[in-house]
């Protein structure tokens, strides 16, 4: 068996050909829309979701810490 015969393009399944091209045509569809949507969706992603995630965990870890504390005591 030639060790080359793995590193051979396989071709994807239609089924995930057709996810891929819809999942595409969805985006581009998204980001011809409206510019304030796009402005936004980016804002979201970029600094609006990230911003939550961390209050989450600082707030968790405040009130674990807290809690923590309270045990000792």
């Amino acid at each position: 068996m030639n060790p080359l015969d793995d590193l051979r393009p396989v071709e994807p399944s239609r089924e995930l050909g057709e996810r891929v091209r819809r999942a595409a045509h969805a985006e581009l569809r998204v980001a011809m829309g409206p510019q304030w949507r796009v402005v936004a969706t980016r804002a979201w992603s970029n600094v609006a979701l990230p911003a939550a995630i961390g209050i989450t965990v600082i707030g968790y870890l405040h009130w674990a810490f807290v809690a923590a504390s309270s045990l000792y005591q």
